[in-house]
């Protein structure tokens, strides 16, 4: 089995290589180049504040990459060490996130970065950089800064405008801004008091961009979706090609995946749909797993050794504006549990083998207390062996003249166990339901004589496996997409709220349908500076500024 996937995998493989070379042939039918275009709120914060961004992945002409499906942007620190990094699914190219500035970040220069995973993998890639000042008024900045003057290097699209319904606003008025873009395409507009820290850093948005060759990079693109990596090692001398290796992430929403080492002892899982919960099990299947050890890859990213940062531009002269947004995010973020962003609700998913297989739901039968039990007389079709201390589980098939060789796969909420033993004293008041699917079932490159899948009540079970062999860890998840809080001062119950905004509103995904956009102003008093940023559907950038005051 393990030769005809290397054919099969070899097959594709190669089929994937013409594929890229026919392609670069025909022009702008299918484009190998990918663009990362990055821009923010700001360029400057202070610790408690939230840094906002927006990540496109354009092609050459400006249209989404048809490349990668998962991008990631990293904060770097003047000391080339990453502050963060997250992982981002791209949505026809497109993705947001923001990251809250903590009090334990010096003052000092930063730059945001933005990739994929196949740029990490070419010799020379100019990746997008932005320069951010942040400022912590509770500890002093490493090295003084010196007095800079810029301003604003983007001049406004000629076909894209914001015009304020009012050139002063009172405050909690509702503001209202009249937009125009050429088209519907994928845009951001910040919000955003200036001060004097308002626009240290010249340029808001950057990008940058690279031809994909194949021949140049053992690093694929993550061309399917999300990919996770890591490398099982013999600590016996055993070869490590062809080791099964399984990933799950359990719980209710569960999902597992089984594949076989390449013959370095390298696998990769991908990840065709998007998957949140952070919990996931990964483990060597197999009589003898106990002799592998299994290590997962970090998260990619460039090489920062040839950054270079700009001087710190925040002077003593910027006092005042640092104590009063230093004194702002204090108020805000003490009412932050009455003004919390929130996440929509992620849409259940079938388990991975449905509709396939019977379920037994063990409350609508009489209950024994074990396992071994349940499975005699309630999951009908099934039985166990036992030979000494171990146990196996199996799935009879009712084909005249099938002789099944072998146990079936049993999963528990998700996470595979080669060796069922331990299942058998788990309590069955515990377990909620039993699915039984008989016939030869394949998962990945592995085939069973069936398949048993149990759900507990709670979708928690530990696996009782210990070694190097298993690791359970919480895996860098995606971001996922937010709605950013908006206060609503005509409701009743915010009139009593401080409101001390600097940031009035972000909207990461405005598609340019709605003439007008409304939002609240806050307590905070003076000039506020509107900004469009994002793509038109024919590829054309778009950038366009207002102001207005509020009094």
């Amino acid at each position: 089995m393990s030769a005809k996937i290397t054919k099969i995998t070899t097959t594709l493989f190669l089929m994937f290589s013409g594929l890229i070379i026919a392609q670069q042939s025909l022009g702008n039918a299918f484009s190998t180049t990918e663009k990362i275009v990055l821009h923010t709120n700001a360029t400057t914060l202070v610790s408690g504040e939230t840094l906002y961004y927006k990540l496109y992945c354009q092609d050459a002409q400006n249209k989404p990459g048809q490349l990668s499906k998962i991008a990631y942007v990293c904060l770097v620190d003047s000391q080339r060490n990453t502050v963060f990094i997250q992982k981002l699914y791209l949505e026809n190219g497109v993705a947001q996130g923001d990251f809250f500035v903590p009090s334990s970040l010096t003052s000092g220069s930063y730059k945001l970065v933005g990739y994929t995973k196949w740029m990490t993998g070419q010799p020379k890639v100019n990746y997008p950089q932005l320069d951010v000042a942040i400022v912590n008024p509770f500890a002093p900045a490493d090295k003084a800064g010196s007095e800079l003057s810029f301003k604003t290097m983007r001049l406004s699209s000629a076909k894209a405008a914001i015009a304020p319904k009012k050139s002063s606003w009172a405050t909690r008025e509702k503001v209202e801004l009249g937009i125009s873009v050429p088209s519907k395409g994928h845009y951001s507009l910040s919000v955003r008091r200036k001060d004097s820290l308002f626009m240290l850093f010249p340029e808001m948005s950057a990008s940058a961009q690279n031809t994909f060759v194949l021949s140049e990079s053992t690093v694929l693109p993550e061309l399917r979706g999300e990919s996770i990596s890591g490398k099982v090692s013999s600590k016996s001398g055993n070869s490590v090609k062809g080791v099964t290796v399984s990933l799950s992430f359990p719980g209710k929403d569960f999902t597992t995946k089984v594949i076989d080492t390449r013959p370095d002892g390298s696998f990769t899982f991908t990840l065709d749909k998007p998957y949140f919960q952070q919990d996931a099990i990964v483990q060597v299947g197999g009589a003898n797993r106990q002799d592998y050890l299994l290590v997962l890859d970090k998260l990619p990213q460039p090489d920062f050794s040839r950054f270079e940062f700009q001087a710190f531009p925040v002077t003593a002269s910027a006092k005042n504006a640092i104590a009063q947004r230093a004194v702002a995010t204090q108020i805000e973020n003490a009412y932050f549990a009455r003004k919390k962003d929130s996440i929509p609700a992620f849409a259940s998913k079938s388990a991975f083998y449905a509709p396939s297989g019977t379920v037994f739901k063990l409350d609508e039968y009489t209950r024994f207390p074990t396992f071994a039990e349940t499975l005699t007389e309630v999951v009908e079709g099934t039985f166990y062996t036992k030979n000494g201390d171990k146990y196996s589980v199996s799935v009879r098939e009712n084909i005249l003249g099938y002789d099944p060789v072998g146990g079936s796969m049993v999963i528990v909420d998700g996470i595979w166990l080669p060796d069922p033993t331990e299942l058998f004293d788990y309590p069955a008041k515990n377990i909620d339901r039993i699915t039984a699917i008989p016939g030869t079932y394949y998962l990945g490159s592995q085939g069973f004589n069936g398949l048993v899948s149990v759900q507990t009540k709670d979708g928690n079970y530990e696996p009782k496996s210990k070694g190097d062999f298993i690791r359970n860890e919480k895996l860098p998840r995606p971001f996922p997409a937010k709605r950013y809080f908006a206060p609503d001062h005509a409701a009743p119950t915010d009139r009593r709220i401080p409101d001390y905004r600097y940031q009035l509103a972000w909207i990461p995904d405005f598609s340019g349908d709605e003439p007008t956009i409304g939002f609240y102003a806050s307590d905070v008093k003076g000039v506020f500076e509107a900004v469009l940023e994002g793509v038109s559907e024919e590829g054309t950038p778009v950038f366009a500024t207002a102001e207005f005051e509020v009094k």
